[in-house]
C-alpha cells in the first residue's frame, strides 16, 4: 500500500509540474528535461527494451503498465510528444489498462509516425498489412514498412524484404528484397537471416553462394529459429552445404522438435 501511494504521489507531482510549467508557456516544451518528458522517454526506453528482446514479458506489464502511467503517457501524447503517442498507442493496440481499440490504437501510431517514431511507423505498418484499425492496404503499409526501415528498424526492415520477395504493395524485386533482407540480418534479426541464407542457397536475387548460406542458416539456428534449425539439421543429415554428420543432424533437428517445429517431430 505504501508503495501505491508514493507511487500515485510522484505521478501527481508530475502531472502537477508539467500542468505548471503548460500555464507557463505556449511552446510545446518549456525546457528539454521536463518531469513530464523525462518520465516518457524512461518509460518508453524501458517498453523498447522488452521489444527488442522480442517479447514483452507478464512481469513487465503487470509492473509498468498501470492506470497513473497511462495518465501520463495521455497527457503527453495530447501535448505532442511522439514516445508519449506510442505508449499511448500501445496500451490501445492490446488492451493493456483500457479496452483494446484497434483504431484508437492507430490514432496514436500514426501521430507519432508523422513525428518520426520508427516504432510507430513500424506498428502503423503493420495495421495497414494486416487490416488492423484501418482498412487493408498494402501500399500504405509499404510505405511505412520503408520509412521504419530507412531509420534501422530491423522489423521494419524484414517486413519490407518480405514484401519486395512477394511483390506486395510493390513490384516483386528480389535484388531489393535481399537488400532489405541483409540489412535486418546484420542486425540479428533470426527470420532476415534465414531468409537471406535461403536467396543465397537458391540464387534468389543473389549469385548462389553455398557457404552465405550455411552462414546465416547457422546465425538464425542459433538464435533459435526453429526453421533454420530443422534446415541445418536437414543439410546435416544429407551433407548438403556441410560435411555429413549424423550427430550435428540430430542436435539440431531436437531444437526444431522441442520447439514444436512439426517437420522435426
Amino acid at each position: 500500500m505504501a508503495v501505491a501511494r508514493c507511487l500515485v504521489l510522484w505521478c501527481f507531482a508530475v502531472i502537477l509540474s508539467f500542468c505548471t510549467w503548460n500555464f507557463c508557456s505556449n511552446s510545446l516544451y518549456a525546457e528539454e528535461d521536463t518531469p513530464l518528458r523525462t518520465a516518457i522517454l524512461a518509460d518508453f526506453h524501458a517498453l523498447e527494451n522488452q521489444l527488442e528482446k522480442g517479447v514483452v514479458s507478464r512481469e513487465f506489464l503487470a509492473k509498468e503498465m498501470k492506470p497513473a502511467r497511462r495518465l501520463l503517457w495521455k497527457i503527453g501524447a495530447k501535448r505532442g510528444i511522439p514516445e508519449a503517442q506510442f505508449l499511448y498507442a500501445y496500451c490501445f493496440y492490446h488492451g493493456v489498462v483500457v479496452a483494446k481499440d484497434d483504431a484508437e490504437a492507430v490514432k496514436w501510431f500514426r501521430k507519432a509516425a508523422e513525428q518520426g517514431n520508427a516504432r510507430a511507423q513500424y506498428n502503423l505498418g503493420v495495421g495497414y498489412y494486416n487490416g488492423f484499425g484501418v482498412p487493408k492496404d498494402e501500399a500504405e503499409a509499404v510505405k511505412w514498412f520503408r520509412k521504419a526501415a530507412e531509420q534501422r528498424a530491423a522489423n521494419a526492415q524484414y517486413n519490407l524484404g518480405v514484401c519486395y520477395a512477394n511483390g506486395t504493395g510493390v513490384p516483386k524485386d528480389e535484388a531489393e528484397a535481399v537488400k532489405w533482407f541483409c540489412k535486418a540480418a546484420e542486425q540479428g534479426h533470426a527470420e532476415a537471416q534465414y531468409c537471406l541464407s535461403v536467396c543465397y542457397y537458391n540464387g534468389n536475387g543473389v549469385p548462389k553462394d553455398g557457404a552465405e548460406a550455411v552462414k546465416w542458416l547457422r546465425k538464425a539456428a542459433e538464435q533459435g529459429d526453429a526453421q533454420a534449425q530443422y534446415s541445418l539439421g536437414v543439410g546435416y543429415y544429407n551433407g548438403v552445404g556441410v560435411p555429413e554428420d549424423g550427430a550435428e543432424a540430430v542436435k539440431w533437428l531436437r531444437k526444431a522438435a522441442e520447439q514444436g517445429y512439426a517437420k522435426a517431430q
